[in-house]
């Protein structure tokens, strides 16, 4: 819990200004987001056992990601074809390179690039909102913030039923605790500060976002 206050508190100082301000301030947050996420995929096991130019080449590619902007060749994402061929290739080419050694496999570099791709576009999707307007991008952290925070709580209280192997905390009443409160302050947020739209949909969609961030 003191970890998860002091995490919070911490991005609370960071992240406010920054929505507030916006622009550079926004950029700055989600490149510091994205370092949060590089590190965690090289505490992966395996992956922390990468040679140091695989560290730098994926560091780039992710980066490359977060900040690509719609090309003259674009997919249903708004990342260039273009982009996301030179990345590959990036990601990839080293294969030949350590093959002999066997520090980094084919295998390796589909496990890498799944991670590097996956965040890099989430990233990219979340800057582009913020940039374009920044009242949902707060929609988006009321859901995922209340969702998290509530399935804690009430897990913590009243959780027996444990329904992950890969996360042994998680319960299903927290499940239900989070995806309900996570529904409806979502819905409230939007409804308030968005746009007053058919209450059946906001609430599905909020219903959805909330399941996304389980």
């Amino acid at each position: 819990m003191k970890k998860r206050v002091i995490s919070a508190l911490f991005m609370m100082l960071i992240g406010i200004p920054a929505i507030i301000f916006g622009g550079i301030y926004i950029k700055l947050l989600i490149s510091l987001v994205g370092l949060f996420c590089f590190k965690e995929i090289l505490d992966i096991k395996g992956v922390n056992n990468y040679p140091k130019f695989l560290i730098v080449t994926s560091l780039v590619a992710l980066f490359i990601l977060i900040y690509s902007k719609n090309g003259m060749f674009v997919n249903f994402i708004g990342l260039g074809y273009d982009v996301i061929a030179f990345l590959f290739m990036l990601m990839f080419i080293p294969v030949v390179m350590f093959y002999k050694s066997k520090k980094y496999l084919p295998s390796d570099a589909f496990k890498l690039s799944g991670f590097i791709f996956y965040i890099g576009i989430i990233l990219n999707i979340i800057l582009t909102i913020c940039l374009y307007r920044k009242v949902y991008f707060i929609y988006l952290l009321v859901i995922s913030i209340s969702t998290d925070v509530f399935a804690y709580l009430v897990g913590s209280l009243i959780g027996t039923h444990k329904i992950s192997l890969i996360s042994p905390n998680k319960s299903l009443e927290g499940f239900i605790g989070g995806l309900l409160l996570g529904t409806i302050l979502g819905s409230i947020f939007y409804v308030n500060f968005i746009h007053n739209s058919s209450i059946c949909l906001v609430v599905l969609f909020s219903f959805i976002l909330s399941f996304a961030c389980i």
